[in-house]
């Protein structure tokens, strides 16, 4: 009995755990992305303050289907970062997958100026989140 009891301790803790090889290899923002396309032609940094709509996209590798990979958009001047939105999307059937998000423009047709991130996270235990950030001028 005393052998099965830390057998038992191991299968309950390791059964909380969602371990995977998900990982997102590719991050890259764009102010358009052409239809039907899944990436971003170029990796931008820096947008103007009248553009309408920023994407995210990413590469998702090794993913089993139904992964999450949520999109945490962050407006950061001020004292804290402020959520502006978040976005969940699981992945498909086929690997590699190629999530991706978008903002629009804000009501009132610009985008209030300075430093904003986006926080892309997987639903596994063994992924570190992928901070990707971005400007508007």
């Amino acid at each position: 009995m005393k052998k099965i009891m830390p057998l038992l301790a191991l299968a309950v803790m390791f059964g909380a755990c969602s371990v995977s090889t998900a990982n997102v290899s590719v991050v890259s923002m764009c102010p358009t992305l052409a239809q039907g396309e899944m990436t971003c032609a170029t990796d931008t940094a820096t947008f103007v303050s009248n553009t309408p709509e920023i994407f995210i996209t990413t590469q998702l590798d090794n993913a089993p289907t139904g992964t999450k990979v949520t999109f945490q958009w962050r407006y950061l001047e001020g004292s804290a970062p402020e959520v502006i939105d978040s976005v969940v999307v699981e992945s498909p059937e086929v690997s590699p997958s190629y999530p991706n998000s978008s903002l629009p423009i804000p009501p009132g047709g610009l985008w209030p100026a300075g430093k904003y991130d986006v926080v892309v996270s997987l639903d596994t235990d063994n992924s570190e989140p992928i901070v990707k950030a971005f400007v508007v001028k």
